[in-house]
């Protein structure tokens, strides 16, 4: 993979590191590249690569994993680790940077020997690395995922049409694609370029960079999420939950934050020499009081839920009576369908009485069908009746305990009815007005 973008601060320049922790052909080459511009890699923050200015110049670099992986937590450098480092220096190479067992080094000696002179034990060292820093990684993430698809699916298969009116599980669902995918491509890009390399070790060759085409797949992906996050903020602020956005924005603020904090005093605490464990623990303590901060202050601001006023059918407006013993309200929005929900009970009152609906607006006409399909399949002791007093398309009905149920089939809506009492003519002309517009 390459390097997306790059911003110039105060003699200093980051760039976004989208390369493979496996392609260190490609880095060296870039390194090179960005030394010819007068820009030396210097360290490396998360997802980017910080370079400082220098006089423009021919240099060679290196990147090895031969070196084990050190223990982020670890103030102290073992001997073993210090011999190796002693080594390289004395053959002629200068340390850039380390990163999580991955050592970028330097020199303008642009004949001199690599640190690994072996493509074979250059792979199996890159192997080594791979398996103690990422596999675990990776294997959590698929488990995770794989986890939350099973409760995500069977949600999704239980209530299809819940599913498509909200927009927050339609945006999670995408999301979890484009990890899967993107977890997918960097394990099979890795596979190949191991087959690869391994092929070359055997002329006695090192591995060349990766090439272009996973760049591709992956700058398509980070391209797709984009503009799945604008199409989140574009149907948040349509469907006017400025509370989430804001809440969402300063979550990721505190997560960024906890992030930054949480290193910054590691490695403050490592240059003091503190004990491992101390300096784990503290860390872990540190962000997660910052993460709980982001918790405790969102508990002082409830977000609007749907209040009753806002439904557009209600036991007090069809019978002057009140019946809220029990009242459940339910309300989704997506860029496909919304969703009403309400349930009305007052189970304590005489007489009872029990209402409930579910209103289905089509916002893209292509669905209706579906939803429509799906719907009547789900209710096959409903019976198509010719009551035109509802103004609805078509009229299902069903009875049973004593309580009335009607599927109403308007032009872009659909209204799942449910009385305890037999339905008047003038309260099926204000569920029409209302729904006809």
């Amino acid at each position: 993979m390459g390097i997306l973008g790059g911003r110039k601060m105060k003699n200093k320049k980051y760039e976004l590191n989208l390369f493979s922790f496996y392609d260190y052909a490609g880095m060296e080459e870039h390194f090179e590249e960005m030394a010819l511009k007068g820009w030396m890699i210097e360290t490396k923050k998360f997802v980017f690569n910080i370079y400082r200015e220098i006089e423009p110049k021919k240099i060679k670099f290196n990147v090895s994993y031969a070196q084990k992986v050190i223990d982020e937590y670890n103030p102290k450098m073992d001997d073993e680790l210090g011999e190796f480092r002693d080594l390289v220096e004395y053959s002629g190479w200068i340390f850039a940077l380390e990163s999580g067992g991955m050592d970028v080094l330097y020199s303008e000696d642009i004949n001199i020997a690599p640190v690994e002179t072996d493509p074979h034990l250059r792979i199996d060292s890159v192997h080594k690395h791979m398996k103690k820093s990422l596999a675990m990684y990776y294997f959590f993430v698929v488990f995770m995922i794989f986890l939350n698809y099973t409760f995500f699916i069977n949600g999704i298969l239980k209530n299809p049409i819940s599913f498509a009116s909200d927009f927050l599980k339609i945006n999670e669902f995408i999301l979890k694609i484009l990890i899967i995918i993107y977890g997918i491509i960097n394990i099979v890009d890795y596979s190949n370029w191991k087959k690869k390399a391994l092929v070359r070790a055997d002329l006695g060759e090192f591995a060349l960079k990766n090439g272009n085409s996973r760049s591709v797949i992956v700058y398509s992906l980070y391209i797709v999420f984009f503009i799945e996050l604008i199409f989140y903020l574009l149907q948040a602020t349509y469907f006017g939950f400025t509370f989430l956005i804001i809440k969402e924005i300063v979550g990721f603020v505190f997560l960024f934050t906890a992030i930054v904090l949480g290193d910054y005093f590691k490695e403050r605490m490592k240059r003091k020499g503190i004990d491992r464990d101390k300096i784990k623990i503290r860390t872990i303590m540190l962000v997660v009081a910052i993460l709980f901060l982001d918790n405790i202050i969102f508990s002082f601001f409830v977000e609007d839920s749907p209040k009753l006023e806002s439904m557009p059918y209600t036991v007090q407006e069809l019978c002057g009576k009140n019946a809220n013993d029990i009242c459940h309200i339910e309300s989704r929005d997506s860029f496909f369908s919304s969703q009403r929900v309400l349930g009305q009970s007052n189970e304590e009152g005489e007489p009872e009485l029990w209402f409930y609906y579910d209103e289905v607006t089509v916002h893209m006409p292509f669905l209706y069908e579906p939803y429509k399909n799906y719907i009547l399949e789900k209710s096959e002791d409903y019976k198509l009746v010719g009551d035109t007093s509802w103004g609805a398309n078509k009229v299902y009905y069903n009875s049973k305990n004593g309580r009335k149920f009607y599927i109403l089939f308007y032009d872009n809506k659909i209204l799942k009815m449910n009385f305890s009492w037999d339905v008047t003519d003038e309260q099926k002309a204000k569920i029409r007005q209302k729904t006809m517009g």
